[in-house]
C-alpha cells in the first residue's frame, strides 16, 4: 500500500491570496520583532552604560561586558530569525487551510454552473468554511431536485395545452 506524500507546491493553491496573507503576517511580525529590538537594546545599552560609568572597572572588564551585550544582541537576532520562519510557515499553512476550501468550493461552484448538479464539496475535518461548504451542498441539493422536478412540470403544461386545444 503506497502513502501519499504531500508536496510542497500543493501548499500554494491561491499564490496571490496566500501571499499577500503571509505578507502581512510577516510585515506585522517584522515591525513587532525591530520594535521589540529596538526597545531591548536602548534600554540594556543604556543600563550597561550607567554600570561602565559608576563602576570602577578595568577596560578589559569593559570590554568584556559589552562583548556579552554584543554576544546577548546576536543571540535575540537569531531567535528572531527563527521566529520570523516560523510565522512564515504557520502562516503558509493557515492559508492553505483558507485557500483550499476556497478552491475547491469555487471549482465546485464552476461544476455547477455547467450543469453538474451531482458535484459536491468535500472538505477536510480541519478546513475552514465546513458550514460554509455545507450549506453550498444543501442548496446545490435543492437546485438539483427542483430541476428533476422541471421535466415533469413541462410535460404536465404540454398536456394542459393540449387539453385546452381539444
Amino acid at each position: 500500500m503506497s502513502v501519499r506524500r504531500r508536496k510542497f507546491r500543493n501548499y500554494w493553491l491561491n499564490a496571490e491570496f496566500q501571499g499577500r496573507y503571509i505578507t502581512a503576517l510577516l510585515a506585522s511580525s517584522l515591525v513587532a520583532m525591530l520594535l521589540y529590538g529596538y526597545v531591548f537594546y536602548s534600554h540594556v545599552k543604556e543600563n550597561y552604560d550607567t554600570l561602565v560609568k559608576i563602576s570602577p572597572m578595568t577596560d578589559d572588564t569593559k570590554v568584556q561586558l559589552y562583548a556579552e551585550l554584543n554576544r546577548i544582541i546576536v543571540y535575540l537576532s537569531l531567535s528572531s530569525i527563527v521566529f520570523f520562519a516560523l510565522v512564515a510557515v504557520i502562516g503558509l499553512i493557515y492559508s492553505h487551510r483558507v485557500a483550499g476550501p476556497l478552491f475547491k468550493i469555487k471549482s465546485v461552484c464552476k461544476d455547477v454552473c455547467d450543469g453538474n448538479f451531482s458535484a459536491r464539496i468535500a472538505l477536510r475535518p480541519n478546513d475552514e468554511f465546513r458550514d460554509v461548504a455545507e450549506q453550498l451542498n444543501k442548496m446545490i441539493d435543492v437546485l438539483q431536485s427542483k430541476k428533476a422536478e422541471q421535466p415533469s412540470q413541462q410535460g404536465d403544461t404540454q398536456q394542459n395545452s393540449h387539453l385546452k386545444a381539444v
